[in-house]
This record gives C-alpha cells, sequence and structure tokens, in this order.
C-alpha cells in the first residue's frame, strides 16, 4: 500500500507519495486496473488483469505471481496517470487476459469506425487531407501539410510501417531505425498486446501482414492510445507508413507577391 511517510522525488510531479504498481502498469495502456478495496488508501498497490489472472490461479502473490507483476515504484501523480491509461473504458471493458478473437474482433472493428470519426471530424475543421503536399519533420515531431497561401502543422508519433514488396507490418517500436521519442505513446500499445495475449501487438520484426490489417493496427493504436486522427504517408512506391496525430495548428503563410 502507498505511504505518505515515504516519498519519491519525481522528474514530472516533484516530490510525491511514492506508490507500487506492476510493471505492465508502469508503461502499458488499455491493461486494466485492479487494486484492494481500501478507502484507506488513496493510491494502493495496482496490477493490470493478465497479473490478475495470474493471482486468481496461484490463489496469492506467490514468487511465480510477483515476479510476473515485476513492481514498479512510480509517484501517486504517476500513479493517477497510469490509472487513467489503464482503468476499463468504453474501448476495454470486458476485455480478458488473454483476450478472445471474438474481443479482438470486436475491438478493431470498434476502434475502425472510431478512428474513421476523428479522421471525419479533424477533416471536417482542418481540411488536412485536402492539402496538395506534406512534409515531415523527424527532429520536430512534426507533419507539415501546405498549400500555396497557407500550412497546417501536426504534433505527429510514428505507428508503423506496411511494404506491399513483401506485404509485411513493422510496428514503429521495433524499427531500429527510429528513435523511440517518434514512438512516443504509441509504444504502449506493446504492453497491451502483451497484457492482452495478443501476438500481432507484440512482435518486434516484420510480420506477414495485408494494408488493411495495417489500417486495424493503425486505428487501435489511434482509439488507445488517445491520437486526434490518422494519417498514411506514402514514403515511396511501395512503404507506406503510418502516423498518429496528435495536434493540429495552422501557421498561415503570406500570400505570395
Amino acid at each position: 500500500m502507498s505511504d505518505s511517510t515515504l516519498t519519491v522525488e519525481c522528474a514530472a510531479h516533484g516530490s510525491c507519495i511514492a506508490t507500487f504498481v506492476c510493471t505492465h502498469l508502469s508503461v502499458g495502456v488499455g491493461c486494466g486496473f485492479n487494486h484492494p478495496d481500501d478507502p484507506d488508501d488513496p493510491y494502493p498497490d495496482s496490477w493490470c488483469d493478465a497479473c490478475d489472472a495470474l493471482y486468481m490461479r496461484e490463489g496469492d502473490w506467490t514468487e511465480a505471481a510477483t515476479a510476473f507483476a515485476d513492481v514498479t515504484l512510480l509517484c501517486s501523480g504517476c500513479w493517477v496517470a497510469a490509472r487513467s491509461r489503464n482503468a476499463p473504458n468504453e474501448w476495454t471493458e470486458g476485455l480478458s487476459a488473454p483476450t478472445t478473437e471474438s474481443e479482438r474482433e470486436g475491438l478493431v472493428e470498434r476502434c475502425c469506425a472510431e478512428a474513421q470519426r476523428r479522421n471525419d471530424h479533424s477533416d471536417a475543421a482542418t481540411s488536412f487531407l485536402a492539402f496538395p503536399r506534406w512534409d515531415f519533420d523527424a527532429s520536430a515531431k512534426t507533419l507539415t501539410f501546405s498549400g500555396p497561401d497557407d500550412e497546417l502543422v501536426a504534433d505527429v508519433e510514428v505507428i508503423g510501417s506496411f511494404t506491399e514488396r513483401s506485404n509485411t507490418w513493422l510496428w514503429g517500436w521495433a524499427n531500429h531505425t527510429l528513435d523511440p521519442y517518434l514512438v512516443g505513446q504509441v509504444a504502449r500499445l506493446e504492453t497491451f498486446g502483451f497484457v492482452r495475449g495478443w501476438e500481432a501487438l507484440t512482435t518486434s520484426e516484420q510480420r506477414p501482414s495485408s494494408l488493411e490489417e495495417a489500417w486495424h493496427f493503425a486505428a487501435l493504436a489511434t482509439v488507445l492510445t488517445e491520437g486526434e486522427a490518422l494519417y498514411r504517408a506514402p514514403m515511396e512506391d511501395h512503404l507506406h507508413t503510418f502516423l498518429l496525430i496528435r495536434r493540429f495548428r495552422d501557421r498561415t503563410l503570406s500570400p505570395t507577391a
């Protein structure tokens, strides 16, 4: 349990109460959020659905269950953030650990519909899909859509890429040519896949895939990590890189004299 007398210095939140969670909650998203029912403890020890399933099978926090949880120290501020990311919501409510095929298919269907809704909403507000040119700036982690008289800038993260040459998909977090900061929150999906027993979300190598499945992966990442929109950037004739958009912002240019 948390101890108000034990504090930890956090770069993001300063001096806070120390809390303890399984490692999956500390780095994941959509992993479930379980803890003892203790109204006197505002930041109880917490664990994901996979840890909970093992705990229930073992009947106690045995050596195996404890090793699997790999308990991590968090500040109370990071505990709140972990709860926000992992607690069941409209997308993850009722998911098993591991998930069933039916659960996975249902989640993909819902996320594809939601990703399309977000894209439609963003395009109605910004017309980003109508811009004739786009440029990716890796150092700034931005995508710039441009036309003759104006520009639209967006913060982006790399979800992954699909190549038509081999019909394979590679997650951004598994692409060792990319700096980790370019993947950002999307990397949390790997832990989601581990907790949910979803191998396609955890593979660190190129895997056989289709363009349709690539869209499915991108939609999952967009919705589960709370992206604003989704963009497929054709980098070469055969390569499609899927980018998650976090924030649009205008940057109007002066008309050419």
